[in-house]
């Protein structure tokens, strides 16, 4: 299982640098990751109080080289003005030895002068690059179908900055 993993994953580096997924790639690298759940809750700490989102994921130990993570929430406030919020992260790469095989993306979402904020959409989503296309092969939605769909509905951008961090469950015994 661990030699079939890193083939898969240099099989698909190696056509991911040319450009050109195939459905079988989408395929092998859809058995690598996969959303479990979306929660988001509220924290209060010396920064002030946040929004928390957080993406659940479980995975394959070996073979995430390649896979990005993207994100999109559509954010209310009490006025009903509406924000997006978008991030793109960075290729996960190699994990530790110890890494269990689930974690979770976080954002931190602070609410500055806004008050409290409700989430009112949002399109979580794995996939891969092919040239500068970002191509998505799991996903999980509130309100729309599609990444497209809600950062074509809700254009004014969220005015405060944001802290977008993974965090991966290892043995640490």
């Amino acid at each position: 299982m661990k030699y079939t993993m890193l083939l898969i994953s240099f099989f698909m580096s190696c056509l991911i640098s040319q450009g050109e997924l195939s459905e079988k790639q989408l395929k092998d690298a859809k058995k690598l990751v996969s959303i479990d759940a979306v929660r988001n809750s509220v924290e209060n700490d010396t920064d002030g109080t946040s929004l928390l989102v957080q993406v659940e994921f479980s995975s394959e130990k070996r073979g995430l080289n390649e896979v990005l993570f993207r994100v999109a929430i559509e954010l209310t406030d009490r006025e009903k003005k509406t924000y997006l919020l978008a991030a793109l992260s960075k290729k996960i790469g190699i994990l530790s030895e110890t890494y269990l095989g689930e974690g979770y993306w976080e954002l931190k979402i602070p609410y500055g002068d806004m008050g409290r904020l409700k989430v009112t959409g949002y399109a979580a989503e794995f996939g891969l690059m092919d040239g500068e296309k970002f191509v998505p092969f799991d996903g999980k939605y509130k309100t729309v179908k599609t990444y497209e769909e809600l950062t074509g509905r809700t254009t004014t951008p969220f005015p405060v900055g944001i802290k977008l961090a993974p965090h991966f469950e290892n043995d640490d015994n």
